[in-house]
């Protein structure tokens, strides 16, 4: 499956914007009652920490990009085929190598 970064994005300002109101609304509601509480599962917040940590690396990948751009317009940018070809096989079999 692949994500978009604005997909990406969209899976982050989720998550931050209900922990948000989570919060604001248990503190408006613990002056006079117990609230309700939830609490996201291991995969959830590790899904948010990678969403996270993407977006904080975003500078290497803007640095990369800018390398290849250069390697492109020097026509020193090689691509090994046989690569390229495992890639194709994997992704159109999900991962299983014949």
């Amino acid at each position: 499956m692949n994500i978009s970064r604005s997909q990406l994005n969209s899976f982050i300002r989720i998550y931050s914007e209900n922990g948000k109101e989570i919060h604001s609304k248990d503190k408006e509601k613990s002056k006079t009652t117990h609230a309700d509480s939830i609490s996201l599962s291991a995969e959830a917040r590790e899904l948010l920490k990678a969403a996270k940590s993407v977006m904080t690396n975003q500078e290497i990948r803007e640095e990369k990009v800018a390398l290849l751009k250069e390697k492109i317009n020097r026509g020193t940018y090689n691509i090994d085929g046989q690569l390229v070809a495992e890639k194709i096989i994997e992704e159109h079999f999900n991962g299983k190598m014949i």
